[in-house]
């Protein structure tokens, strides 16, 4: 549980990563909310809660506007499961005589609402969007089928010829029969979204992480950009990323042939680019300790990397224990490349291998893996643990829970735990202190000190390590 001055900073930033980890009650009305809440009371007004029970418990009731009683993923703020089947009704045949009155209706919602929130996380209408899934499905029909074009104007929902061949023409450039004799036109879409951040952004930084932190053939880099592929809920694809500082934004591209994938990768990129982050928040916090200020002045731009996908994260992490980066890498490269499904894609005339499944390490032969047989055990305990629901990646759970669970698996210790924690789990006030780096520097900055700039811990230990790598360059 977070203490009642770092609770409350929490509470003003608003930050999403809170959401579900703590409830507060305000004494003076008697209700409770998340932190998310638009209400901020004053600090002795508050009273922190690490659960719904324990706020009812307490004689404080959910407050209206957030619904804390509602399940975390079940709540419109998180976005993902509401566009998720926003978008996969999209995709229904059945409407594409699209009216959005009606669909937002469907969806237990006004229009003006559910435009709004297509609007802020994905940039478009709804009505936008459906005119782009209407061209992706015109093309794959005209690609794929023998249909004369006026039927595929007709199953791709366009009610004229007319503007349908005008419409295939000004998006690909080509009119339907030219694109019907080149029938290896990728049925495919990209998409495209510009991903504001809030600065300073210290961009570079992030890169160089996950360049240095690269999984397998799945991640390419080049100087300002990075692209992976990825595989959700059985859709596999291509996205990349690319720094606009102009314009304060990622650029995002997507490549798909299912819209219903979107929202969950923008949240993905939100997440691995620390974009939701506020740096103000950090800035005011740490104030109070000069000696860790002075670094967060030298490099104001600090975010924090994680990772693409909590389980990856997860696997990287114990594979990387009491190695070098640069062999922690190549331990998951060797992962990738020995147990993991073809994806489709290709580098340098060889298929690219999606990341293993917890079934196939569980089940998997490790002999080819070089690494020791304590650490194989580890990989297939843990792996074990995720398949019983023992043990779950979601960012809501409690950190102190997740952490006595995962130290119940031989072979994970405390700097594997705390380092999950930070990047799998996405929390920030996680600091692994018995790091090597880490453990060094609180020869120079105790951890009574850091612990005062909670719930931000996290952002310091990314500062920390900035300053050493520094030194270490300067040194060189």
């Amino acid at each position: 549980m977070l203490q009642q001055e770092a609770g409350y900073l929490a509470i003003i930033s608003k930050d999403s990563r809170f959401d579900g980890k703590f409830y507060f009650g305000v004494k003076t009305t008697g209700i409770f909310c998340r932190p998310i809440c638009p209400a901020t009371p004053k600090i002795s007004n508050i009273k922190l809660f690490s659960s719904i029970e324990e706020a009812e418990r307490f004689g404080f009731r959910p407050c209206l506007r957030c619904q804390p009683q509602k399940k975390y993923e079940d709540c419109l703020e998180n976005g993902n499961t509401f566009l998720t089947k926003a978008l996969k009704k999209l995709q229904s045949i059945e409407i594409f005589d699209f009216n959005e009155e009606n669909y937002a209706l469907e969806l237990g919602f006004t229009k003006r609402h559910v435009r709004r929130v297509f609007t802020n996380i994905l940039g478009k209408t709804p009505v936008q969007l459906i005119q782009e899934y209407r061209l992706l499905i015109a093309k794959q029909l005209i690609s794929k089928s023998s249909s004369n074009l006026t039927t595929v104007a007709y199953h791709s929902g366009f009610q004229s010829l007319r503007r349908f061949n005008s419409s295939i023409k000004e998006k690909y450039q080509m009119s339907p029969s030219e694109i019907r004799k080149n029938c290896e036109v990728n049925s495919s879409e990209s998409f495209e979204f510009l991903l504001s951040y809030q600065n300073p952004y210290d961009f570079k930084s992030l890169l160089n992480f996950y360049r240095s932190h690269q999984v397998g053939k799945l991640e390419e880099f080049t100087e300002n950009s990075m692209s992976r592929i990825y595989q959700i809920n059985g859709e596999i694809g291509k996205l990349s990323v690319e720094h606009i500082p102009e314009k304060s934004s990622l650029l995002l591209k997507i490549i798909c042939q299912n819209i219903s994938v979107i929202p969950i990768i923008i949240e993905n990129v939100r997440s691995m680019f620390d974009l939701q982050f506020n740096p103000e928040y950090l800035k005011s916090s740490i104030k109070k300790v000069p000696e860790l200020s002075s670094i967060l002045e030298e490099f104001p731009g600090i975010r924090l990397p994680t990772g693409w996908d909590a389980f990856e994260v997860a696997i990287a992490t114990i594979l990387g224990q009491l190695v070098s980066v640069e062999r922690g890498k190549s331990l998951v490269a060797d992962l990738v490349n020995l147990l993991g499904n073809e994806s489709g894609f290709y580098a340098d005339d060889a298929p690219i291998k999606l990341f293993p499944t917890p079934i196939q390490i569980l089940q998997a032969d490790l002999t080819k893996l070089k690494t020791t047989g304590r650490r194989k055990q580890t990989l297939k305990d843990f792996c074990n643990a995720i398949i019983k629901n023992e043990i779950h990646l979601e960012s809501t759970q409690s950190i102190k829970e997740f952490s006595n669970k995962l130290k119940k698996i031989k072979g994970i210790g405390d700097w594997t735990v705390d380092y999950i924690s930070l990047k799998a789990l996405k929390d920030t006030n996680a600091f692994p202190a018995t790091d090597l780096i880490l453990a060094r520097t609180l020869q120079s900055y105790s951890l009574e000190k850091i612990n005062e700039v909670s719930p931000w811990r996290g952002y310091v230990a990314a500062l920390l390590w900035k300053k050493f790598e520094k030194s270490k360059k300067n040194i060189l």
